[in-house]
């Protein structure tokens, strides 16, 4: 049995859903600047697959992934699988395919340059939203900050949704 997130998150079935995405990600192709980054984030079923599709559609090079991980993860009620500690993302360069260098990838310290970034859910480790997937300030300003250059444009299509 699946949790109920909302309306936003409903699809009659999977091909429904990959249409949507892949609709959405042609769009972003179009707009983006040659060999400009991004990061989707989609559940554990189906990231590395459409990474792998759009690459092999000639939108996007998959670089790779990054993790974010909740280092204090909600309890798992049902205790029938594993707590979910993770977010998945998938790192895209607009290159087409060609395995290019991103135009912008500042390097910021070893510390910082690992594909799992660590974070807190909530206020001091407590749930501050009832989104079910939020994405925390401060592991998305350290993408932000590797991803581009003062002045640059950021792109959040779904942000607050």
């Amino acid at each position: 049995m699946r949790a109920d997130f909302g309306e936003w998150d409903k699809w009659p079935d999977t091909e429904s859903y990959l249409d949507f995405v892949f609709r959405v990600c042609r769009e972003y192709k179009r707009i983006l600047k040659p060999k400009a980054s991004m990061v989707l984030f989609f559940g554990y079923r189906h990231a590395s697959w459409i990474a792998y599709e759009l690459e092999r559609r000639g939108l996007f090079t998959y670089r790779q992934p990054i993790i974010l991980e909740k280092e204090n993860p909600l309890p798992h009620i049902k205790k029938n699988g594993f707590r979910s500690c993770m977010e998945y993302g998938v790192w895209l360069v607009n290159d087409g395919g060609q395995f290019r260098a991103p135009k912008t990838f500042n390097f910021l310290g070893q510390e910082q340059m690992k594909s799992i970034i660590g974070y807190k859910i909530g206020k001091d480790g407590r749930k501050v939203t009832k989104h079910p997937t939020e994405k925390p300030l401060a592991p998305i300003a350290r993408l932000i900050k590797i991803f581009t250059n003062p002045g640059d444009l950021v792109l959040d299509t779904f942000a607050g949704s």
